[in-house]
C-alpha cells in the first residue's frame, strides 16, 4: 500500500492544476478532436442528432478526462492525504457545471436556443469554439453533454487511480471518494435525464407521451427569400402584362395569411400591386429592409406580410389587414368576429391536400380515417395496430386556431375531441412539425399532419413521406377528382364591414383566369378546378 502526501489542508498548487486540466487544458484537447469533426460530414446526419452524436459528446470527453484525471493523480506530487482536500476540489467543477446547466434548463424551459444557455457557455469559456460550433449545425442540446463529461471523466479518472493505488485513509477517504463517483456518474447522467427524459429501446431515443420538456425552437421556413420584387424569388408569374394594375400605395389592400400561402398572395402583389414595385425599385438609398414583405409593421412594407393563420385572422378582425389567404377559420376565430358584430366573406381560392406524415424509415403507408381518429384520440397508442412495428406512436398537433390545427379539427375529427397533446407531441409551426418528424430519433414514431404544398414545395424535406388516406394517396389528380378524403379549399377573407372598391376589385382579379392561373402556377389545385366530393 502506497503512502500519501503527509499534507492534510489544501495547497493552492493544487487547486491551480485541477483549474488549468478542467478549464484549459481539457477544452483546448477536446476542441482539437471536435472542431475538426463537426467541420467534416461525419458529424452530420440527416434529421437533427441522434444515439451517435449523443456517444460522440459523451463517450469522447469521458474517455479523455478519465485519462487526464489518471495522469494529474500519477504526475502530481501535492495531492492532500485529507479526504475532503483531496476530492473536494476535483468533484467542485462539475457540480458547478451541473448547477448552471440545471439553472440554465429551468430559465430557458428546455430551449437550447435561449440566452440562458450563454451562462453556461461562459461557465468555462475555452469550449466557447465547440459550443459555437454545435449551435450553429443545430446540436444545441448536446452542448452540456461534452462539457459534464469531461468533468466527469476527470472525477472518474482520479477516483479510479486512487483505488487502484488504495490511496485513501481510512473510512473517511473511502465516503469522499465514493461521493465523487456519485457526482460525477449519478449528477451527470441526472442532469441528462431531466433534459431528455428518454428511454433507449431498439437501438433508437423512444420518447413517451409526457415524459419529456425538451423543446427545439425551430425556425419556419424563411418566406424572405420569395418575397415579392426580388430577384429570383421564384414566385408565379403571367408572363403578359395584368388586366389589374394597382399603382397607389394607400389604396393597395394590405396583405396577410398563412405560411403555406405566403407563395400564392406574394405572387398577387407582385403582379398587381405596380406601384409598390415602383416603390421598390426607387427607394431611398438608405432603406435597408431589403424586401423583407413577411413581417415589417412599418409602411409600405406592411402591404404584404405573413403573420401565420390565427394573427392574420386577429389583424382582420383589427382592421390591420384587408384581405388575408388562409384556410377555413376555426369556432373561436368565429365566435371573436361575430362579437364584433362583423362577418368574415369568404372567396374561395384554390385547394390543398391536407396530409398525414411519417419518417420515412416507418414501415406503415396507410391510413384509415377511423385510424387516424383513433390515434388522436387515444385509443390507437402502437404503430403496430396500423401497419407498421412494435413502437409508441408520437402524434404531432398544432396549436389551436392555427390552420392545420383547425382544418384538423373540422375535416378530420369532425366533432371528436383530441387528447391533449403533451410538452414532446406540441409542435409551434408548420416546419417544427416536419422536422420533428423527419428527425433520426423519431424515426420509428412520429405521425404528423400538414398542407401538402408546405411541405412538398417549400420545405422540400426528403426523409418524410405522405400516408394513405383509406388507400388514395394525396396528389393534385386525387384533389382535383375529389378521391383523396382530406382535399380542402383556401380563401381570400375579408369583413363584411370592409367596402372598400380597391378590395371588390382585387378580389374579383384574385377569381379571374389570370389570379387562378398564378394559384395553379404556383403548385396549388385552382377553385375553378371541382371541388372535393363530401
Amino acid at each position: 500500500m502506497s503512502s500519501a502526501p503527509n499534507n492534510q489542508s489544501l495547497r493552492p498548487g493544487y487547486i491551480v492544476n485541477i483549474i488549468l486540466i478542467i478549464f484549459l487544458a481539457l477544452p483546448l484537447l477536446l476542441s482539437l478532436v471536435f472542431v475538426p469533426l463537426l467541420m467534416s460530414n461525419a458529424f452530420h446526419t440527416s434529421g437533427g442528432y441522434g444515439l451517435g452524436q449523443l456517444s460522440l459528446m459523451f463517450v469522447i470527453p469521458l474517455v479523455v478526462g478519465g485519462v487526464a484525471g489518471m495522469a494529474f493523480c500519477t504526475g502530481s506530487r501535492s495531492k492532500p492525504s485529507s479526504p475532503w482536500a483531496r476530492y473536494l476540489p476535483v468533484a467542485a467543477p462539475l457540480i458547478i457545471f451541473i448547477g448552471i446547466a440545471v439553472y440554465a434548463y429551468a430559465v430557458s424551459n428546455g430551449n437550447y436556443n435561449s440566452p440562458a444557455w450563454g451562462v453556461f457557455a461562459w461557465a468555462n469559456p475555452a469550449y466557447l469554439i465547440v459550443n459555437l460550433l454545435l449551435s450553429l449545425s443545430g446540436y444545441g442540446g448536446l452542448m452540456p453533454v461534452h462539457v459534464l463529461s469531461a468533468a466527469a471523466g476527470f472525477v472518474l479518472g482520479f477516483v479510479l487511480w486512487d483505488f487502484r493505488r488504495r490511496q485513501f485513509s481510512g473510512t473517511a477517504g473511502m465516503r469522499w471518494a465514493a461521493g465523487c463517483l456519485v457526482a460525477a456518474v449519478a449528477g451527470s447522467w441526472l442532469f441528462m435525464g431531466i433534459a431528455n427524459k428518454e428511454q433507449i429501446q431498439d437501438g433508437i431515443a423512444k420518447l413517451r407521451y409526457g415524459e419529456t420538456g425538451m423543446k427545439t425552437d425551430l425556425a419556419e421556413y424563411d418566406l424572405s427569400q420569395m418575397a415579392p420584387f426580388k430577384k429570383n424569388n421564384g414566385l408565379a408569374t403571367l408572363g403578359s402584362k395584368p388586366q389589374l394594375s394597382l399603382t397607389d400605395l394607400n389604396e393597395m389592400p394590405r396583405l396577410d395569411g398563412a405560411t403555406a400561402l405566403y407563395p400564392v398572395y406574394a405572387a398577387f402583389a407582385e403582379t398587381v400591386y405596380e406601384g409598390l414595385a415602383e416603390w421598390d425599385k426607387h427607394k431611398p438609398a438608405t432603406e435597408s429592409r431589403n424586401n423583407l414583405y413577411v413581417s415589417v409593421d412599418e409602411f409600405p412594407y406592411s402591404i404584404v406580410k405573413c403573420s401565420t393563420t390565427p394573427n392574420a385572422y386577429e389583424n382582420l378582425m383589427n382592421k390591420i389587414a384587408d384581405i388575408i389567404i388562409v384556410a377555413e377559420p376555426s369556432q373561436s376565430q368565429l365566435e371573436q368576429v361575430r362579437a364584433r358584430e362583423d362577418e368574415f366573406v369568404m372567396t374561395p381560392l384554390g385547394s390543398d391536400a391536407f396530409v398525414f406524415f411519417a419518417n420515412k424509415k416507418n414501415p406503415a403507408e396507410n391510413l384509415t380515417i377511423n385510424q387516424i381518429r383513433d390515434i388522436y384520440t387515444g385509443k390507437i397508442t402502437n404503430w403496430k395496430e396500423v401497419g407498421g412495428k412494435s413502437v409508441d406512436i408520437l402524434p404531432y398537433q398544432r396549436p389551436q386556431d392555427s390552420g392545420s390545427q383547425t382544418a384538423m379539427q373540422n375535416k378530420v375529427m369532425k366533432g371528436l375531441e383530441m387528447m391533449e397533446p403533451t410538452t414532446v407531441t406540441r409542435a409551434g409551426g408548420m416546419g417544427e412539425v416536419i422536422s420533428k418528424v423527419a428527425s433520426y430519433r423519431n424515426s420509428k414514431n412520429a405521425l404528423g399532419y400538414t398542407f401538402m404544398y408546405y411541405a412538398s414545395s417549400m420545405v422540400k424535406d426528403n426523409r418524410i413521406k405522405y400516408l394513405a388516406v383509406d388507400g388514395i394517396k394525396p396528389s393534385p389528380e386525387t384533389i382535383r377528382d375529389g378521391t383523396y378524403p382530406f382535399a380542402g379549399q383556401f380563401y381570400a377573407v375579408t369583413l363584411k364591414s370592409n367596402t372598400s372598391p380597391q378590395v371588390r376589385k382585387l378580389l374579383d382579379w384574385m377569381t379571374s383566369a389570370e389570379g387562378q392561373t398564378l394559384v395553379e402556377k404556383t403548385g396549388y389545385v385552382p377553385a375553378t378546378a371541382p371541388a372535393p366530393k363530401k
